[in-house]
């Protein structure tokens, strides 16, 4: 839009101005009229008339460079030199009724005022600006804000973020862990803390385990880890040679699992005294402890420290879990095979005779196996079946009658399960927790100490709601835990020894968060312990008699501790 002046003599006299839109709604002036502004530069004439928003002939945007910025500008502060007058002030005086004048505000949007008259006697004064329309920007010029590692952005004149200035030399993101080797034997790592200041602190001056990526346990007093290398470590309870390690020492810091067991794929503990792994080329392996009521699955009474082969184990085993006193295996077909103690069924073939080599479980498409103290459960598709032991319910149909062949608990919407001592749970798909069998100490989490055989509902952490977004569950002894999406854990039920990792030793029939776990990825239950991969770090508490905290002592805990390297 344009404004023109027509010269009368050597007077300079105003013809009009009007309000009109332009096609894309702006408000400015109509065709025909020239900037006063210019004539007044060609002239040198010193009349005083307020300046428009910017000139109608530039081919420049709607939103001004902010170089160009008004004084009067609301938000963001002066973001450069004003190249005119500052912007009217609403209620002065003013010589051009319907003039409309725009000044800058906000993020790069723009408001307008008009001359007007103001009383009855015609009196001209500027209006209040309307509201700010059209931000384009981000952010108001001047503005800043953190960014990267204790850096510094500020908003340009232009309403967007600059470039992220004043980060120290070597910086790093607080709170991450950094790694190194040096001085550390057979691949233990020390480590340092980025702190607040975006600087790394010194390294610490054990040699610890990390960066661990998987954890793997039982209703043990052992638990193994797998470090992002592909060693595995083992720790706690090696009486029989569980540890995988060639002896019988117990271990109260992570230490290696030489070849040819280190190489195992994944394990299994059980409480008995035995461990079990699969490997690469599809077999598995047991070693540790034996005896003449169930074996290692290769028919004989002899304790391994090296490890054997159960009979018909050498090829196409996906998982391996063992129990208190039987073992079994999934197969690549979706088939498993049991052998051990089986008084109470736990075999799964229809018999209660014990077997000291596999036999075919009563069950096909199965598609991960699990094993507690005398109770199995195996996952076919999203369904759920336990059989073995059920004095407490915790095979989960209903009743308390032990179940010698695979039994139907959960119809649909079964993601994992984890049998535990005398209680059974288990992840659902829509991220809930649901528990079955012995209540003593509130290890249901349903806020009771009654028993029940049939699956209920884990309440949320203190009892509000229920518990959502659970990524894993694991049951001990008589404590459950569950790992949550966002990287906490919380546990509920037994608690003596502190494996609920809450700071006391106070039972719980609700889940309560653990102390100091914030980016959880791993999580297993042992017999009275739990330990988690918390940021990298493997972190264990509660009952610690064979170091299965693995933080170089032997007395219980109650929060969780930083297992270190031998």
């Amino acid at each position: 839009m344009k404004r023109s002046l027509a010269w009368m003599g050597a007077g300079l006299v105003l013809v009009g101005a009007f309000v009109g839109c332009s096609a894309d709604g702006d408000t400015g002036l109509i065709d025909g009229f020239t900037d006063p502004v210019e004539e007044e530069e060609k002239d040198g004439n010193s009349a005083t008339l307020p300046p428009p928003s910017s000139d109608p002939d530039d081919d420049e945007p709607s939103v001004p460079d902010a170089g160009r910025r008004d004084s009067g500008a609301s938000g963001g502060g002066d973001a450069g030199k004003d190249s005119g007058p500052p912007a009217p002030t609403p209620g002065d005086s003013c010589v051009d009724k319907n003039q409309i004048v725009s000044r800058l505000c906000g993020k790069c949007g723009k408001q307008e005022t008009i001359c007007e008259s103001s009383d009855d006697a015609g009196t001209l004064s500027w209006s209040e600006y309307g509201s700010c329309a059209g931000e384009l920007g981000s952010c108001l010029p001047g503005e800043t804000r953190p960014c990267g590692n204790c850096g510094t952005q500020t908003c340009t004149s232009t309403c967007g973020w600059g470039a992220c200035s004043g980060q120290p030399a070597n910086h790093c993101t607080p709170g991450s862990i950094g790694f190194t080797g040096a001085g550390c034997p057979s691949g233990g790592l020390k480590s340092r803390v980025c702190k607040a200041t975006c600087q790394w602190d010194d390294y610490s001056t054990l040699c610890e385990s990390g960066p661990a990526v998987d954890l793997y346990g039982g209703v043990a007093s052992a638990t193994y880890a797998r470090t992002d290398d592909g060693k595995l470590y083992a720790w706690g309870d090696g009486t029989d040679g569980q540890l995988g390690d060639g002896t019988n020492v117990h271990k109260n810091k992570m230490g290696l699992v030489p070849a040819p067991l280190g190489t195992a794929l994944a394990v299994n503990v059980s409480h008995y005294g035995f461990t079990c792994g699969t490997f690469s080329d599809g077999s598995a392996k047991c070693w540790g402890a034996n005896s003449s009521s169930y074996g290692l699955g290769d028919g004989s009474n002899s304790t391994s420290l090296t490890g054997v082969i159960p009979t018909g184990f050498s090829a196409n085993v996906l998982q391996m879990a063992v129990g208190y006193y039987q073992g079994c295996g999934l197969f690549a077909d979706g088939t498993a095979k049991c052998w051990g103690y089986n008084t109470y069924g736990q075999l799964g073939n229809g018999t209660t005779t014990t077997s000291k080599t596999p036999v075919t479980v009563g069950l096909t498409g199965i598609s991960q196996i699990y094993s507690g103290y005398y109770t199995v459960c195996a996952r076919k598709d999203e369904e759920a079946y336990c059989w073995g032991y059920n004095n407490y319910g915790q095979v989960g149909d209903g009743t308390t009658v032990n179940k010698n062949t695979p039994t139907l608990v959960i119809e649909s919407g079964v993601a994992s399960i984890s049998p535990g001592y005398y209680h059974t749970c288990a992840v659902m798909t829509d991220k809930t927790v649901m528990c079955w069998g012995y209540g003593l100490y509130g290890r249901l989490g349903n806020n009771t100490t009654t028993n029940t055989s049939v699956p209920v509902g884990v309440l949320g952490i203190d009892g509000v709601g229920d518990l959502t977004n659970v990524e894993e569950v694991c049951a001990g002894y008589a404590h459950s835990c569950a790992r949550l999406a966002d990287g906490r854990i919380a546990c509920w039920g037994y608690n003596n020894y502190g494996q609920l990792g809450t700071g006391n030793t106070t039972q719980t029939m609700v889940p309560k968060e653990v102390t100091s776990i914030a980016n959880a990825t791993k999580l297993v239950c042992g017999y009275n312990h739990t330990c988690a991969i918390d940021n990298g770090y493997v972190k264990c508490w509660g009952y610690n008699n064979f170091g299965q905290l693995g933080d170089g002592t032997t007395s219980n805990k109650t929060i969780p501790q930083l297992a270190q390297f031998l």
